[in-house]
């Protein structure tokens, strides 16, 4: 009985699992409030951290910089997407289909 339990979850779960893994990946990392609260050195920002303070401060001299800052900073996000994408299309409609 105990076996079944061990057998049947786990490929369930393997779609949802990468689903929520790219979700709270993006939402971790997208996260400024938390930084700002609690990191009192400049030398400890986090990247979209560290981007957002220079488009206070440079907003229209260095636009080109600041776009290419927003590329770098969203390389990671895009590199797990990549890697888990055939989980999260497969997370994102489980349950939505009848087999």
């Amino acid at each position: 009985m105990i076996r079944t339990y061990g057998m049947i979850p786990p490929p369930l779960l393997k779609a949802i699992t990468g689903t929520h893994i790219i979700l709270r990946g993006v939402g971790i990392w997208n996260d400024l409030l938390i930084p700002i609260l609690t990191i009192s050195k400049a030398r400890l920002l986090t990247l979209p951290l560290r981007l957002w303070a220079c488009l206070g401060f440079h907003s229209r001299s260095y636009l080109e910089l600041i776009f290419a800052g927003t590329l770098l900073t969203s390389l990671p996000v895009i590199v797990l997407f990549v890697l888990l994408q055939r989980y999260f299309s497969s997370g994102a409609t489980a349950g939505a289909l009848k087999q």
